[in-house]
């Protein structure tokens, strides 16, 4: 069963000069932001909005559960999964699985993490997408301008807080070869040419 979207994410955008290079960095929650506390009864839905400035890739991306806190300890039902999705609707959209165990999502988008707890302690998540090797997937879904993630908690998971950040470069470009340069080095390869066959006289 499927709800209707609850909200468009939010945008947050902050350009800064690095070295001269020019860098775009986005933050994005959904709504609400703690994702209704990720009940176990419940599957969750995040679509964001987003276009990659023309010219540019992203680079850089986390997404961060802030205070996460596994509500009860209950063996075999202690898991959150966690799925980057192509194209997911905009906005925040909640499912029921009435707390079927296991990745309600399992066979779509790209797994992100799978975190579990066997306790009540309380921290905060950050999954950094370099070193996870999720950015050139990350890059692949957000070229039609939308992509997202999936939750599927197998716990009720107590959070203030899900926030997505990405920053964005210009796509390195390779060096064309002036025409100077090229003159040059056929230049060069004909002397090479000129040379060996002298030798060889």
């Amino acid at each position: 069963m499927r709800f209707p979207t609850t909200s468009i994410v939010a945008l947050a955008v902050m350009a800064t000069a690095i070295s001269g290079v020019r860098a775009g960095t986005y933050s994005f929650q959904p709504t609400p932001a703690d994702l209704y506390d990720l009940d176990h009864y419940k599957t969750y839905t995040w679509g964001i909005d987003f276009t990659i400035p023309s010219g540019e890739t992203i680079t850089d991306a986390t997404l961060t559960i802030k205070n996460i806190n596994n509500w009860k300890y209950e063996p075999n039902a202690n898991w959150l999964y966690i799925r980057l999705q192509d194209n997911p609707p905009l906005g925040v959209v909640q499912g029921t699985d009435n707390q079927a165990s296991g990745d309600a999502f399992a066979g779509t988008g790209t797994l992100v993490a799978v975190y579990t707890d066997n306790s009540t302690k309380v921290e905060t998540l950050n999954y950094k997408f370099g070193p996870l090797g999720l950015l050139p997937t990350l890059n692949n879904y957000a070229a039609d301008g939308r992509f997202g993630f999936s939750f599927d908690p197998d716990c009720h998971y107590f959070n203030d807080g899900i926030k997505f950040t990405l920053t964005t470069k210009p796509t390195p470009q390779t060096p064309v070869p002036e025409p100077v340069s090229m003159a040059l080095t056929s230049l060069g390869l004909g002397a090479l040419g000129l040379i060996r066959k002298g030798r060889k006289a």
